[in-house]
């Protein structure tokens, strides 16, 4: 019997908070521009928000973490494979240093480029 008064009381202090003024969020407090699928918020700083993005919106967003991640996959391969050499062949052979150098080179343009994309987006 008590438990049914507790729920009771909780529900009717939940619909009257969210009566008042405060709880509400009224168009005049924060202004909004809308165009077609985006809305763009004013806070402390502008929130754009993309109602249904399409795949190249997410392309967009997500490029330079998979840009990043395809050159970490790249360099990581040209290691393994001097590891992988390292059992049978010279540690020291030529192909061996151009794929540490080519793995140093895909980090550092690729770490560059993402931080021209990050820029962008």
């Amino acid at each position: 019997m008590r438990a049914a008064a507790d729920t009771s009381s909780a529900t009717a202090t939940a619909t009257s908070t969210a009566g008042t003024p405060s709880a509400a969020k009224s168009p005049m407090a924060r202004p909004q521009a809308t165009a077609g699928r985006f809305t763009l918020t004013p806070q402390d700083a502008a929130l754009l928000t993309v109602t249904e993005p399409t795949v190249g919106d997410r392309l967009w967003i997500f490029g330079p973490a998979l840009l990043l991640a395809a050159v970490v996959a790249t360099a990581g391969g040209l290691l393994w494979r001097v590891v992988r050499s390292l059992r049978s062949a010279d540690p020291f052979h030529p192909r061996n240093a151009r794929r540490v150098g080519a793995a140093a080179e895909f980090l550092r343009r690729g770490t560059a480029m993402r931080a021209d994309l990050d820029g962008l987006v």
